[in-house]
């Protein structure tokens, strides 16, 4: 008979084999838990396509069973063979003085430029400066006393320069006669003091030069608003070429057979018409003044002139060409040009 101690309850038998079977069964049943999740995490189930995208896949997959199979011993057309050519072998480098003599030299490439078409210019008849240029004052200028006058020239023969300003009425308000060295050309100014019976008047200043006879060989001018108060308000003169040209005959040119031919180029301000005259050095008039009219022109150009006038000489004479210009509201002449020639019967 079996003995216990005190304080404990005996157990039975069959009671310690139950609880042994239970623990084996919950153990059973652990592991079988724990290999079945292992199991789940480790399968990779296939990612499910997109809804929008259901419609382009079954359309590709039905047209891809659609198409025969493509046979892979379909034959493929060979190139034919070529020999290849042995590479040259590059040069080893050197070092030394010889290794510029072996360095490869690349050049820049070289750019041409096509030159530009050459222009030409249809020249046109060069234009001598005026005999007499006028820099200051200029045309319209409003001038109070004293007026102050520059001009550029070439003076005749005689050396001296004439200032002379007219009224509106032509009168001769003040005249002024400067020397100056007759060989070159040159710029003179001067003063004049003028007095007007009005508050303004119009007016004009004319600059002219004489040769040894006396003659005017060179005349130039421009109109003025004269003022007795006031202050001066003068617009620019310039260098001007030459307005009134003549191109035959040439000066010192010999002329024989009592026939003369003048011609030219003028640019007339006015009324369009030239004056003619033939001056010997005595003063004597051979011709009377001829007048020659000139066609309009609009845009106010360089016109051709040309005129043939008989003469008498009983021995050879010197004579001097004029050809003058009258114009606006002031009487006189406003630009004259001239040419010594030596007349023979």
């Amino acid at each position: 008979m079996t003995s216990l101690r005190p304080g404990t309850a005996a157990r039975h038998p069959f009671t310690l084999e139950v609880q042994s079977r239970i623990f084996f069964f919950f153990l059973l049943l652990t592991l079988l838990f724990l290999s079945g999740c292992s199991n789940l995490t480790a399968t990779k189930f296939p990612t499910p396509f997109p809804e929008e995208f259901l419609p382009t896949y079954v359309a590709l997959t039905v047209q891809a069973e659609s198409q025969p199979p493509v046979s892979s011993t379909t034959a493929v057309p060979l190139l034919p063979a070529q020999e290849l050519q042995p590479l040259e072998p590059s040069p080893s480098p050197t070092t030394g003085s010889d290794a510029s003599a072996d360095m490869i030299s690349v050049s820049e490439p070289t750019i041409t430029f096509e030159p530009d078409p050459t222009i030409t210019l249809t020249p046109t008849p060069d234009l001598p400066p005026a005999g007499v240029q006028i820099m200051s004052p200029g045309p319209a200028s409003k001038v109070v006393s004293p007026l102050e006058v520059y001009v550029n020239l070439r003076p005749g023969s005689r050396g001296n320069v004439i200032f002379e300003l007219l009224g509106e009425d032509g009168r001769l308000l003040v005249r002024k006669i400067l020397s100056v060295n007759p060989d070159r050309r040159l710029n003179v100014s001067t003063d004049l003091e003028f007095e007007i019976p009005v508050v303004a008047e119009a007016g004009r200043l004319v600059v002219s030069s004489e040769d040894d006879s006396g003659r005017v060989v060179v005349l130039s001018s421009v109109d003025l608003l004269l003022l007795s108060i006031g202050l001066n308000d003068v617009t620019p003169g310039g260098a001007k070429p030459e307005t009134l040209i003549i191109r035959e005959p040439i000066v010192s040119t010999l002329i024989q057979g009592g026939s003369l031919i003048i011609s030219g180029v003028a640019k007339t301000a006015g009324e369009g018409q030239l004056t003619i005259e033939l001056i010997a050095d005595d003063g004597r008039r051979l011709i009377n003044p001829r007048l020659v009219p000139l066609p309009p022109d609009p845009e106010n150009s360089y016109i051709e002139y040309s005129i043939e006038l008989p003469y008498s000489v009983e021995k050879t004479t010197w004579v001097l060409v004029v050809v003058s210009e009258s114009s606006g509201r002031i009487p006189g002449i406003t630009h004259l040009s001239s040419v010594r020639v030596l007349l023979s019967p």
